[in-house]
């Protein structure tokens, strides 16, 4: 029975001071600071007075959280809105190309490649034009 008995002091022993060990040692200094005459009613209101602390201080830890997760919240519909808004310039810019003339709508090597006649026939029209003085000049002397 003895040894029961101081096992469950110790594990009483342990409770306390896991769960108000560290308070009351605050609170046990404050009161070894000040002398209350009451030390008693003195460590009763301060131990009230640390309870509504702590208490605030989880709310304000709690709205903390929630303010960043509501930051994170709204830079990811940021971010959505605008790659929604570049898809939506980019669907416009595509709508426009397809609806040019096809003329306007013919790729660079196309274009190239007509250029490129216009230049081999007007190269040929001089040549052919050259070649008529020429004939034209052996004729006259």
């Amino acid at each position: 029975a003895h040894v029961l008995l101081h096992s469950n002091r110790l594990m009483d022993t342990r409770y306390l001071k896991e769960t108000v060990g560290d308070v009351l040692a605050i609170g046990l200094a404050e009161i070894a600071l000040v002398k209350p005459t009451d030390p008693v009613e003195y460590l009763s209101q301060w131990l009230a007075n640390h309870k509504k602390i702590q208490e605030r201080a989880k709310k304000e830890k709690v709205l903390e959280e929630q303010l960043e997760e509501e930051k994170k919240r709204k830079e990811l519909e940021e971010q959505k809105a605008e790659l929604v808004a570049k898809e939506r310039e980019t669907i416009a810019v595509s709508s426009r190309e397809n609806s040019k003339e096809p003329e306007d709508n013919l790729s660079e090597k196309v274009q190239d490649e007509k250029l490129a006649e216009e230049n081999l026939l007007t190269d040929e029209e001089k040549a052919a034009a050259t070649a008529a003085q020429q004939d034209a000049t052996e004729i006259d002397s």
